[in-house]
């Protein structure tokens, strides 16, 4: 599950950003909506490599929850096939009664 990366993102990956504060780079993660804080660090490879090890380290609980929202949207949109089938069911009997 990849996080989105955005256009201000200084260090080019997801979870490293630079804080002015610390003058620092700081590397995170987010599992179960919550930030997960994975450390400070002078070189930018290290955050990478700190993100990365994150990654590898909470990946089966990111993974769940890929997994339980692709469930959701499966049930989401065989409801909305259905819907459908309804609706072109009664527009060919509509259009039978004709």
């Amino acid at each position: 599950m990849e996080s989105k990366l955005y256009k201000t993102n200084a260090s080019g990956h997801a979870g490293v950003s630079w804080s002015k504060a610390h003058k620092r780079w700081k590397a995170y993660i987010y599992v179960d909506d919550k930030q997960i804080w994975l450390g400070e660090f002078v070189n930018k490879d290290e955050a990478i490599a700190a993100r990365k090890d994150g990654e590898l380290k909470y990946a089966h609980k990111r993974q769940g929850l890929a997994k339980k929202y692709m469930k959701i949207r499966i049930a989401e949109l065989e409801a909305e096939v259905e819907r459908l089938n309804g609706l072109l069911l009664d527009n060919i009997e509509a259009g039978h009664d004709n």
